[in-house]
């Protein structure tokens, strides 16, 4: 008998088809479109959310501050009638000329446009469509979709559901009897502020283009579904109950006069800036370039975010080019330490609320507070947590966006939309990079290079002044090839 033989036998597998590839081709695209359609699943549900929870909070909101100053006005109480009106008209009114310097460059119809959007209420739910949507930045605008979606939030919350909620606290402490009413007004009030704070934070967050750009700011939300939910919550907590704690402490230290509770909020204002400046950080991100409008951005862009961080805690607003994290957990502490100390200052005036009723709403949203922290921080990826005692400057993030990306022209091109006085260390860099790549840029015309990233390119950074008469040509050819389009469809 003879052993089998150690050969091996020959391969006679028949070649595969060109169908069989296609079939195996055509099944790992399935699969990799199952994996990734629950994401997709749940941005287009987050977007819906979105859009529709921003346009009715903000509606709601309007309709109770609306329904309060009637039943103020009814019931003999005009100075608070009156208060309210005027953060309703505030608000208005900062949104408008919001918009109008947004586009001042720009069309008298799309001017008026954008003016028509603001006066009838919508503006939250339009802006939160085009941030959430392939929408871009006409040229001419400072900022984009995102930016003034998180602008006009921001102006909402510090003008109308911030004071209104103080307004209202300080009328309702002022009375032995609960009106339901008045209740229902500073939840709808204290909810809005909640719940536009807790959508700035996780928007920005969970954007796939800040998380690839920023990657060592964006991602401390897991891609976990529940956690999500878990850390929105904990968002939305800690914003209403940081609120809460805010308004009744300026109610508890008004009892010892109007003016101590103002002397206390300015001097943390004023101590705001003296930080601000020693640190070299004063100037705001936005690229003003004389000297007048960076002083009223400074005065109106750096205010309204500090106030926004002190009294709702948007937790984005850590950010170095905002208040930075070291101060973001400096004015959380600061809320809870003015929210006790505050009740030895109550003198509980004849028909007001007692002291021991104060005490416990007080002591119970600084407990509800405190623990929505900790577990805030406790479900967020651990690698950020150094986010929130950071003292990175504004200065210095933008500057490390430029070098840690030496071989991305689109990341680095986002210097341009901040400041020179934000990158100046880093300007003759930059110039060098600039004329280096922009030739290319105009020949091949990356899907990034818009008209917006054009008309963010400083005049006097381009050497070859052919190449900006080139670039600015296109763009201007860009622009009013647009304007006419979107005036034929308006006839």
């Amino acid at each position: 008998m003879t052993s089998p033989s150690n050969k091996v036998a020959p391969d006679i597998t028949p070649p595969e088809s060109p169908s069989t590839h296609i079939r195996k081709a055509s099944s790992g695209i399935t699969k990799m479109v199952s994996s990734i359609q629950p994401f997709l699943e749940e941005n287009k549900i987050f977007q819906k959310v979105e859009l529709y929870g921003t346009a009715i909070v903000s509606i709601v909101d309007m309709g109770t501050d609306i329904m309060t100053i009637l039943k103020f006005h009814n019931s003999g109480r005009g100075s608070y009638a009156n208060a309210t009106l005027a953060c309703v008209s505030t608000n208005l009114f900062l949104q408008s000329l919001h918009v109008f310097i947004v586009n001042a460059k720009k069309s008298r119809w799309i001017k008026l446009r954008e003016q028509l959007i603001v006066f009838t209420l919508i503006k939250p739910g339009v802006d939160a469509y085009r941030a959430s949507t392939s929408y871009e930045a006409e040229a001419d605008s400072f900022c984009s979709p995102r930016e003034e979606l998180t602008i006009h939030r921001t102006i909402e919350m510090v003008a109308e559901s911030i004071p209104t909620s103080v307004i209202q606290m300080a009328a309702l402490i002022s009375s032995t009897e609960v009106d339901v009413a008045q209740f229902l007004a500073i939840l709808s009030s204290v909810c809005t502020a909640g719940f536009m704070s807790a959508l700035i934070s996780y928007d920005w967050d969970t954007s796939k283009e800040n998380r690839l750009y920023s990657p060592k700011f964006y991602g401390y939300i897991p891609h976990s579904r529940p956690l999500k939910v878990l850390i929105f919550v904990n968002l939305f907590l800690m914003s209403s109950c940081n609120l809460v704690v805010r308004a009744l402490s300026v109610c508890v230290l008004a009892t010892k006069g109007g003016s101590f509770a103002v002397a206390i909020l300015l001097a943390e204002m004023a101590l705001y800036y003296v930080i601000k400046t020693m640190r070299g950080d004063l100037w705001y991100w936005p690229p003003m370039t004389t000297l007048g409008k960076r002083l009223v951005n400074v005065v109106f862009n750096v205010s309204l975010i500090k106030l926004a961080v002190d009294w709702s805690l948007v937790v984005q607003f850590r950010h170095p080019q905002e208040v930075g994290g070291a101060y973001f957990s400096f004015s959380l502490l600061v809320t809870v330490a003015i929210g006790l100390i505050s009740l030895n200052f109550y003198e509980e005036p004849e028909g007001s609320w007692e002291k021991s009723r104060i005490t416990l709403l007080m002591t119970s949203c600084c407990g509800i507070f405190l623990c929505s922290f900790a577990l805030f921080l406790a479900s967020i990826n651990r690698k950020y947590l150094h986010t929130f005692v950071s003292t990175l400057t504004a200065c210095q993030y933008i500057s490390d966006i430029f070098t840690d990306n030496p071989n991305d022209d689109e990341a680095r091109s986002y210097i341009f939309s901040r400041n020179e006085q934000k990158w100046k260390s880093v300007r003759d860099q930059c110039k060098a990079w600039l004329n280096e790549r922009l030739p290319a840029w105009i020949c091949e015309q990356p899907d990034w290079f818009n008209d917006y990233r054009k008309s963010l390119i400083p005049d006097h950074m381009v050497d070859d002044k052919r190449l900006m008469v080139q670039l600015k040509t296109k763009n201007v050819e860009a622009i009013s090839a647009r304007r006419r389009s979107s005036l034929s469809g308006l006839g």
